[in-house]
């Protein structure tokens, strides 16, 4: 029976929806409005390792350019409400956001997070090279080595988009850095979001790189290509004279998603099904050691958006 016994992050493929608006949106509607609350939700379900999450963006999004061009049109600033919950973890802040371009969208995010204690979550570890496998982290939980925790996470995010006919290509990289309130000496506690042992007060980073088709009918068919690292510092090894740290970590497989209806400007838009698979390449643990490198990565999840008020 499948248990959420896990909380993970997932990067959306929402910035693909987005990769450019369809011709009819663009021939009937050449300028977006100057002035616009949005909303965007994703639920999704993960495997290997398990989770469930739900990620919701609230903001306000300002117009930069009265250029219909591709390129312009859908450029803004904006600023939003960006919360995360699972069962084991929420996150609650805010993001600024710039996309000066159609092409390229920076951001940076700050929260407010708390582990709540649940699920076998949050652990730490005494330096980089500590295993930390689903199986440890089960035996863990089952020695009341879990525990509670709160502090602050700063996320730091670009992503370029670039599209010819209908092939896109996309690269979205994120960097982490989280003061946590752990005990003295508590370096490292494992981030099931990213699946990696992370550095407290210290950076870890993200990167998914896709190359789709984006059919007439509402189908998005194509690969993802994704790499986690933790940038661990010299005091994170005090016990190891080296040893394998699992990272990075890197996986590769397809994607498909399917839209369907885009109704620009609508309260309930380009409701999406989205699947997210792929292979283990490199890890310490998904590779044979703990779980059969056969066995895939696997999100399922549910993505939609709207307007819920725009000017003209």
């Amino acid at each position: 029976m499948w248990s959420p016994r896990l909380p993970f992050r997932v990067v959306a493929v929402g910035a693909l929806l987005l990769a450019s608006p369809t011709r009819a949106q663009a021939e009937q509607d050449p300028l977006l409005p100057q002035h616009r609350v949005v909303y965007e939700s994703l639920l999704a379900l993960r495997y290997n390792p398990l989770g469930i999450e739900e990620q919701l963006v609230v903001a306000y999004r300002r117009r930069l350019y009265d250029e219909p061009g591709m390129l312009w049109r859908d450029a803004y600033v904006g600023v939003g409400f960006t919360p995360t919950l699972n069962p084991a973890v929420a996150r609650l802040g805010g993001t600024l956001e710039l996309k000066p371009l159609a092409v390229a969208t920076l951001s940076a995010g700050f929260y407010y997070v708390s582990w709540f204690g649940a699920l076998g979550h949050l652990q730490t570890f005494p330096d980089a090279t500590a295993a930390h496998s689903d199986s440890v982290l089960e035996a863990g939980e089952r020695a009341g080595q879990h525990r509670s925790a709160s502090g602050t996470e700063l996320h730091l995010r670009a992503q370029l988009i670039g599209k010819v006919g209908p092939v896109v290509l996309r690269n979205d990289t994120s960097f982490f850095r989280y003061a946590l309130d752990l005990g003295q000496g508590e370096r490292l506690f494992y981030n099931v979001r990213s699946d990696l042992l992370t550095p407290n007060d210290g950076w870890a980073m993200t990167n998914d790189t896709d190359l789709v088709y984006l059919s007439d009918v509402g189908v998005i068919a194509g690969a993802r290509a994704s790499v986690a690292h933790a940038l661990y510092r010299d005091a994170d090894y005090p016990t190891a004279a080296g040893g394998d740290s699992n990272t990075p970590i890197v996986r590769l497989g397809p994607l498909v998603a399917y839209i369907f209806h885009d109704e620009p400007g609508s309260t309930f838009n380009r409701p999406t099904l989205l699947l997210v698979t792929g292979w283990w390449l490199s890890h310490r643990y998904r590779t044979g050691e703990d779980t059969s490198q056969a066995v895939p990565y696997v999100v399922l999840g549910f993505r939609c958006e709207g307007d819920l008020w725009h000017s003209r």
